[in-house]
């Protein structure tokens, strides 16, 4: 069943089984009041022209210690999300929106909280990400992980996490 060096997925939040465009997933998603409360963090005059230094200073200075690191993977950022960190991600504005028209496809130029990680319920890859935009606070967006590594992934993969 597991291959040489597979582990067990360490999963730190509640997970809950549904079907999501026609296909069974689980979904391990941070508590909707916590994503929220991120999300106001990061409000829309936040949303571009920021780096992941400056927005890192921003939160310390609100007292949320955190640090940017890079991810290689989308399964990197699965796994800071399901060890139930709140994660900021800088995205590409323009893919995260489905506007091919906006700004450049290839800078990550808009911060996002991924609240959750949406995989397959049978083979556990991942599918995609509950993502909150700051622009609409109020809901989480669904996007695909070939739309999540193009906004995220493909623009650097950076990513602001709790600080241990």
């Amino acid at each position: 069943m597991f291959e040489d060096g597979a582990r067990l997925l360490e999963i730190d939040l509640p997970v809950r089984r549904e079907a999501l465009q026609g296909r069974e997933v689980t979904i391990a998603c941070v508590p909707d009041a916590q994503a929220r409360e991120a999300a106001s963090v990061i409000n829309a005059a936040l949303s571009g022209d920021i780096s992941q230094e400056d927005l890192s200073h921003l939160l310390s200075d609100c007292l949320a210690p955190t640090r940017a690191e890079r991810g290689y993977s989308l399964e990197d950022l699965a796994q800071n999300v399901e060890s139930g960190s709140r994660v900021i991600a800088l995205v590409n504005a323009g893919e995260l929106r489905n506007q091919v028209d906006g700004p450049t496809l290839t800078d990550a130029n808009c911060a996002v909280v991924i609240e959750g990680v949406v995989r397959d319920a049978h083979s556990q890859e991942i599918y995609g990400f509950l993502v909150r935009d700051p622009r609409e606070p109020d809901r989480a967006l669904f996007v695909d992980a070939a739309r999540s590594g193009r906004m995220w992934l493909d623009t650097g993969g950076w990513q602001i996490v709790p600080a241990l």
